[in-house]
């Protein structure tokens, strides 16, 4: 049985990491910023480019020891949409591409992260699907607006 939706392709667009190791905080607390822009490639809106973007810690280390930023793309493409219904199509970029994009940009985190002196950041898993419920994070729009 073939899916529907299709991950045609991945790429990292961004990733900034900044570490201050001489700050020492006893307690850090870092509460991830996620945002998803979904920029369709047409109103059928059989394909997708979606822009996963993370921003956590601070950038003039008032309250953390590093500040990471990191976007990826994953380019998503729906086959036979005829038969499917616009709230499905909603589904399949918002909660089923997200899902599929989630695990690389927790892997990017890790790795960038790495690369200092300081154990690496590791994002825990989410469920992805209540995340994308709340749909404050998520922009949308067309190729062609």
């Amino acid at each position: 049985m073939e899916s529907i939706l299709s991950f045609d392709d991945y790429d990292v667009i961004e990733s900034i990491y900044y570490h201050n190791p001489y700050i020492d905080l006893e307690s850090e607390n870092v509460s991830p910023d996620f945002k998803l822009n979904i920029k369709y490639g047409d109103k059928e809106r059989t394909e997708a480019a979606l822009f996963f973007s993370i921003e956590l810690g601070d950038k003039s280390f008032e309250e953390n020891s590093f500040y990471l930023k990191a976007t990826i793309l994953g380019v998503f493409s729906i086959g036979n949409i005829d038969d499917t219904n616009e709230e499905f199509v909603d589904h399949l970029y918002k909660k089923n591409s997200l899902a599929i994009l989630y695990p690389y940009m927790r892997s990017l985190v890790s790795d960038v992260s790495s690369k200092g002196g300081d154990l690496p950041i590791i994002l825990p898993p989410i469920n992805v699907g209540a995340m994308a419920e709340k749909q404050d994070f998520i922009t949308e729009e067309y190729d062609n607006e």
